[in-house]
């Protein structure tokens, strides 16, 4: 039991050598492929908006890493690179079918510089549309902070140079989680105080 104790004390010194820590914001990452475009970009959901519009909403700094290829009808164009923000805008459409109005949802991931020789490259950026719903909507689209399979089209370009096609409805996107919030270390020395219990009551237990 004495040993069970001391397991106890320690873990608990540990943990209070330690100040209190925020879990990690999710990561995320959207895949796509279509024909000659595929590619991905990972994205942090923890960010707040700081954006007070209630029809756009902006988060800085949210992009992580991101490799792809685009293509207009005669060239093709790799990029890469990381980080940027992430920007989610309302934009009212007709409708297709009977309701009052619709919206599409667009978000736009501002790049940074990237590899590319048409326009700005500190300008360059990937436009991701959803297909028109009626709701709006000022924060992240139905799921950028979920996981989910959807329709989706884009490009990528910048304002004054050309602009390649990205994703495509023809196969949709994926998004996907790649990490989930890790413990703080305070939680962590309470369970290995409690793995250190168990293995002192199975070594009694075995005399």
């Amino acid at each position: 039991m004495n040993a069970a104790f001391r397991t106890l004390a320690a873990a608990l010194a540990v943990a209070a050598g330690f100040a209190p820590a925020a879990a990690r914001a999710d990561l995320f990452q959207i895949d796509w492929g279509y024909r000659w475009s595929w590619g991905y970009i990972q994205h942090e959901t923890g960010w707040p908006d700081l954006d007070p519009s209630p029809s756009r909403s902006f988060y800085a700094n949210a992009v992580r890493d991101f490799a792809f290829t685009a293509h207009d009808e005669w060239n093709f164009k790799g990029f890469s690179g990381s980080g940027g923000d992430v920007i989610v805008e309302n934009t009212p459409v007709a409708c297709e079918f009977e309701a009052p109005a619709c919206y599409r949802r667009r978000v736009t991931f501002a790049l940074g510089a990237v590899f590319a020789d048409e326009g700005d490259p500190a300008l360059y950026q990937l436009r991701m549309w959803f297909q028109p719903v009626t709701v709006p909507w000022a924060s992240h689209p139905p799921g950028l902070d979920q996981e989910w399979h959807q329709e989706v089209d884009g490009s990528v370009g910048s304002e004054g140079g050309t602009w390649y096609g990205a994703m495509s409805t023809y196969t949709g996107a994926t998004n996907t989680r790649l990490a989930t919030p890790v413990p703080e270390p305070g939680t962590l020395a309470l369970a290995l105080a409690g793995l250190g219990l168990a293995v002192a009551g199975s070594r009694r237990r075995s005399r």
